[in-house]
């Protein structure tokens, strides 16, 4: 277990090292997209409010 997590744990370290950059565009498309259905759906609901 212990030296399974170790390999896994460089291996994901390896990895973040190489695509840190796509990482975090990924990250903050993920929260723009977020965001953004928020947003939408605040707008359903005031639109169903003053309907």
């Amino acid at each position: 277990m212990i030296d399974t997590f170790k390999v896994s744990f460089v291996f994901i370290n390896i990895l973040d090292n190489k695509m840190a950059d796509t990482y975090a565009e990924l990250t903050s498309a993920v929260v723009s997209y977020r965001t953004l259905i928020r947003s939408v759906e605040l707008v359903n609901r005031y639109t169903r409010y003053f309907r």
